[in-house]
């Protein structure tokens, strides 16, 4: 089943709105009861016998009646966003209205002095009825008019996060100029229900019915905690119908932010990733009021790391990298500022052993995050003498300075390919890894790895391409049609990223839950449904050297132990590597032998510098 059934405690109280129509309910009685009068009198007269103050305190107590019995009755203010008109408690103002009436005509009968008629008050009771009810359909037919030239939308869900939206869509105020024709949900329970005065008209496999019907352009997916399953169910029903989708944060995080917002369909749900659950507490201590240092700053995880560290309040965030441009756009998403002028941003490169070291020594990290390095294979393939100057010696060098500052974390970041390499990039990684695994075995601290694939939206990577193809009118290159990658998000391996240097044994590689891997042709097909480009062409370029048609994360020499710690980690032993030889004229060689071949000597990893 989609939803459960819905919740009234999901609508929020709403005031504004609620104040003005208490007022002009209330005000309606002036002019209900000098038409009270006036009838009661034969139309004639409006002249009451008597002192006219009794007459006004009479119409106080009644008006003062209505007030208390709406509001007890939860009209005043409305109770949920949606009730602004309060058409949904008519009723309740219509009894409000005559409980008011009643107590005013008992009232004038108590109080001798004055020659009102008993009835007079009923009058007035029945004229605020009728212009209350007047009123609001007046309101309502206006609105109704307005809304013919919103964007007509279908709400999938009808549980408590489908009732917020609902409300929020149907609210004057909202900022979305959207008007919600239909609810769909499986659970049969729900079936002709109106939720909000909006009809559940069936369930997902009547989308398209729906559609035609309504005349929607737009379907917002609604629902708490949405499985794989049903997210590509309704990824190929809208492709299938060209309707756009719309997605809502849950509702623990529209708690946390205090409102709705809306966006459009974005990769992760695309992807069918799930939410990673962290343990926020033991971040925040391994994180809170330390130095941190993150090398690749300036890269799509380096960057991200900087802002997921940056929530956790360090006593200081050192940004490294080579790479200007990256390091400030980094400063600006941190700060909203990007003067490049600050001690804690460092413009420098790792393969310098010196420099990086005198870096080092200057802000003694306690946490050190390696995520610069060169990643593109094809171009690694060519030239891998600088797979070897910066992902072998410039990981050395950093794993050289942290040990000589005494950092008490290191994280270094690895890939899929490095498990099971045959490729330039997965085999200086892979000595990456052992290079981290030889200084946990040899130094105090926690010294890991992190190994994940293919990162959703990163620079440079296969989204990137797609995207700039589908923009271009296509093609859309593949290398093959059965070719499959883990992804994750940015976000995502990131916070992952963190998670695995808390629960990291000294020396370990920890291998990120991906997921299944996902066919890098229906990821192309994907966006171009959310782009709306069904017609463009796919061109097969052929499989490039060292490029596997499947990744693996998990080599074959490895004996992984799954989720002891963490439901989304894997640790896994890589064999440690205390010393790199120089790279010899043949660095394709140098970087098979040492990533491939578990036998190589172990020497004092100092020796080697």
């Amino acid at each position: 089943m989609m939803s459960p059934y819905p919740s009234p405690e999901t609508d929020q109280p709403r005031t504004t709105g609620g104040v003005s129509w208490v007022l002009v309910d209330l005000l309606l009685w002036i002019p209900a009861g000098i038409l009270a009068i006036w009838a009661r009198l034969d139309f004639s007269s409006l002249a009451i016998p008597g002192p006219a103050s009794w007459a006004v305190l009479i119409f106080v107590v009644t008006t003062a009646t209505h007030l208390l019995v709406g509001a007890l009755l939860g009209v005043y203010p409305p109770r949920t966003r949606l009730d602004s008109l309060g058409r949904q408690s008519l009723g309740v103002v219509a009894f409000a209205a005559l409980v008011a009436g009643v107590v005013g005509s008992i009232t004038a009968t108590v109080i001798p002095p004055v020659a009102m008629p008993r009835s007079v008050p009923l009058f007035a009771a029945f004229f605020v009825i009728l212009a209350a009810f007047g009123m609001r359909a007046g309101v309502l037919a206006w609105r109704t008019h307005r809304a013919r030239n919103r964007e007509p939308v279908i709400v999938i869900g009808g549980g408590s996060l489908g009732r917020r939206i609902i409300a929020e869509l149907s609210d004057p105020a909202s900022d979305y100029d959207m008007v919600v024709k239909a609810v769909v949900d499986d659970d049969i329970r729900l079936r002709g229900a109106r939720i909000h005065g909006v009809k559940v008209r069936g369930g997902l496999d009547e989308l398209e019915a729906v559609t035609a019907a309504t005349g929607a352009t737009t379907a917002v997916v609604a629902i708490n905690g949405i499985g794989p399953t049903t997210k590509t169910k309704i990824t190929r029903l809208a492709a299938e119908l060209d309707l756009k989708l719309m997605t809502v944060p849950t509702l623990e995080e529209i708690s946390k932010i205090g409102a709705i917002q809306l966006k459009e369909l974005d990769l992760a749900t695309l992807m069918g990733r799930e939410q990673v659950v962290l343990d926020e507490a033991s971040i925040a201590q391994l994180i809170s009021g330390k130095r941190v240092l993150v090398t690749g700053a300036g890269g799509s995880i380096g960057s991200e790391l900087a802002r997921q560290i940056n929530r956790y309040g360090p006593a200081e965030l050192v940004l490294l990298d080579r790479d200007e441009g990256g390091l400030h756009h980094t400063q600006l998403s941190l700060s909203g500022q990007a003067l490049l002028d600050s001690r804690n941003i460092v413009l420098a490169d790792i393969r310098d052993a010196e420099s990086t070291r005198q870096i080092f020594l200057e802000h003694a990290p306690e946490v050190v995050l390696h995520a610069a390095a060169l990643k593109h294979q094809p171009l690694l393939e060519m030239y891998p003498r600088e797979a070897w100057l910066t992902n072998v010696l410039g990981t050395r060098n950093v794993l050289d300075a942290a040990a000589a500052c005494g950092a008490s974390v290191v994280v270094n970041i690895s890939t899929d390919k490095a498990a099971n390499p045959c490729c330039v990039l997965g085999d200086s990684k892979r000595i990456a890894e052992r290079l981290t695994a030889a200084y946990g075995e040899t130094h105090e601290g926690t010294w890991v790895s992190v190994r994940f694939g293919n990162v959703l939206g990163s620079r440079g990577s296969v989204i990137e391409t797609f995207r700039g193809q589908i923009e271009a009118g296509g093609p859309i290159t593949i290398t093959h049609p059965d070719i499959t990658r883990y992804f994750m998000t940015i976000p995502e391996a990131s916070e992952l990223v963190l998670q695995a240097a808390v629960v990291g044994a000294s020396g370990e590689t920890l291998v990120l839950d991906m997921g299944e891997p996902k066919s890098i042709l229906e990821l192309a097909r994907g966006l171009m449904r959310v782009a709306g480009r069904d017609d463009i062409d796919i061109v097969y370029t052929g499989l490039r050297p060292g490029e596997k048609l499947t990744e693996e994360l998990i080599d074959d020499r490895e004996r992984p132990v799954r989720a002891d710690r963490h439901p989304m980690v894997t640790e896994v032993r890589v064999d440690p590597l205390e010393q790199v030889p120089d790279c010899g004229q043949d660095p394709y060689v140098t970087l098979r032998d040492l990533a491939r071949n578990p036998a190589q000597q172990k020497a004092s990893l100092h020796e080697a510098f």
